[in-house]
């Protein structure tokens, strides 16, 4: 997954006695009493911000802003907010994206994509994530923010601590605010804490953030259907708006040869995973249905692109499996050689709500297999442009591995499914998303 440009322009904002706490129940503890200190003291200047928007002189034209908390790291939610807002200003919209710093910044930054990351108050590391925080911002930095810079619509990311202060602080000021359901926070939930306080608190909290922050915005047909039936959603109050990356950066013409350098097998059928190295990508299901995929085959190479928390236990429990290689992290040129060389991309995971990975890897002429759960079954085309895949089923993922390795044998017909994946991705173009964003808000507003 590619990153946007995230040069230092400035830095702002005063250094903080930040305090920052472990990721246990006491630190959560700790977190929502923080939470509601920093909310209740900043009454007074919420209410003034309400009053001067209530009597501020509109915009020129149109301001909208996105706020994402989990922008000072590298994942799919950060990646796409970054390439839609410097999509906006390549069409000359008025669009912001605003985040929180991690606590280790002095102060806050800004970014020449048009990013602000405000400094923190408080943080958490978060649960089953390393190099990931939940966090309250400074407020101060907040609200001189949005007196010089007005905005006329924001969108929320994700419930967490700080998405759920902004929601409240936003419509207590009066500002439309809406909601993008871009991660299955209770998905990750189940999988990832253990606690069963913790669940609960955290699976009531996300549903209540969702009631309160409607239209929300979902990716895929899947995710449509799940707020309906599991959070009481209406119909009416959830929009499909596509997302998408910038597809010049992928093809299958970005092949290097540089596959080699991590599988020397010359004639080996090359498969690819890409992303976090994480439990909830259903990483543990992979090993097993690749142990039982590899028994029959002599000529396989796997590689494992990402980082992750689970990457260590990964690599020593498939140490005797000498094809299954991980290369870390990459990005730029490197990232889309080894997309364009692979025969087949492998995402099994079922509670990603789009999957940019699954975009780069059909621009780069590359067969998918994914799950029939999550969104990347969306983007994937049955028999056409890969293989949708009953969700964790053993047989059925091997079954379909073995069509995979068979399809290679006949180049016509590779080559065939390969063309179709490239003129498929056309769809998820960065461009054509930031125009569907952009209308979305615009008829928001008009129902003011």
């Amino acid at each position: 997954m590619k990153l946007g440009n995230r040069e230092k322009v400035a830095n702002f904002g005063r250094q903080r006695l930040n305090k920052h706490w472990e990721p246990n129940l006491l630190g959560g503890i700790k977190l929502c009493l923080a939470w509601n200190y920093v909310l209740f003291s900043a009454i007074p200047q919420i209410l003034a911000a309400r009053r001067w928007y209530r009597h501020r002189k509109p915009n020129p034209q149109p301001r909208f802003a996105i706020f994402s908390d989990n922008l000072d790291e590298t994942n799919g939610i950060a990646v796409n907010a970054r390439l839609l807002t410097q999509e906006m200003h390549k069409q000359g919209k008025d669009f912001h994206l605003i985040g929180i710093g991690f606590h280790t910044r002095d102060g806050g930054l800004i970014e020449k994509s048009g990013t602000v990351l405000l400094p923190p108050r408080y943080s958490m590391e978060q649960l089953g994530y390393d190099q990931s925080e939940l966090a309250i911002p400074s407020l101060d930095e907040l609200f001189t923010y949005l007196k010089r810079y007005p905005i006329d619509a924001l969108e929320v990311e994700t419930p967490s601590s700080a998405g759920t202060m902004i929601l409240l602080i936003a419509k207590i000021i009066g500002i439309p605010v809406y909601s993008h359901y871009r991660t299955d926070l209770v998905s990750y939930t189940y999988a990832l804490v253990k606690s069963k306080i913790m669940k609960f608190f955290i699976i009531q909290w996300v549903k209540l953030f969702c009631r309160a922050s409607t239209p929300i915005i979902v990716p895929s047909d899947h995710f449509k259907e799940k707020l309906q039936e599991e959070y009481g959603i209406a119909e009416q109050d959830i929009v499909k708006l596509p997302r998408g990356i910038n597809l010049e950066d992928f093809s299958p013409d970005k092949n290097q040869d540089l596959w080699k350098s991590y599988a020397p097998k010359k004639e080996s059928v090359r498969f690819l995973f890409v992303g976090r190295v994480s439990k909830e990508k259903e990483l543990e299901f992979l090993e097993k249905i690749w142990r039982s995929f590899r028994r029959n085959h002599d000529n396989l190479s796997f590689l494992i692109v990402g980082d992750g928390p689970y990457k260590t236990e990964m690599e020593t429990r498939l140490s005797d499996c000498p094809e299954v290689v991980f290369t870390g992290k990459q990005s730029g040129n490197a990232l889309s050689s080894l997309y364009a060389e692979a025969h087949f991309l492998l995402f099994p995971s079922g509670t990603d709500t789009f999957g940019n990975v699954v975009v780069e890897s059909i621009a780069s002429g590359t067969p998918v297999l994914v799950s029939d759960s999550g969104g990347p079954k969306d983007i994937a085309i049955d028999q056409k442009t890969g293989s949708v895949i009953t969700f964790k089923s053993e047989t059925d993922w091997v079954f379909s591995l073995e069509k995979a390795y068979d399809l290679v044998g006949k180049p016509l017909d590779y080559q065939n499914c390969s063309q179709l994946c490239v003129e498929s991705s056309k769809q998820y173009s960065i461009a054509n998303s930031a125009q569907a964003f952009w209308e979305f808000f615009l008829n928001q507003i008009s129902k003011k």
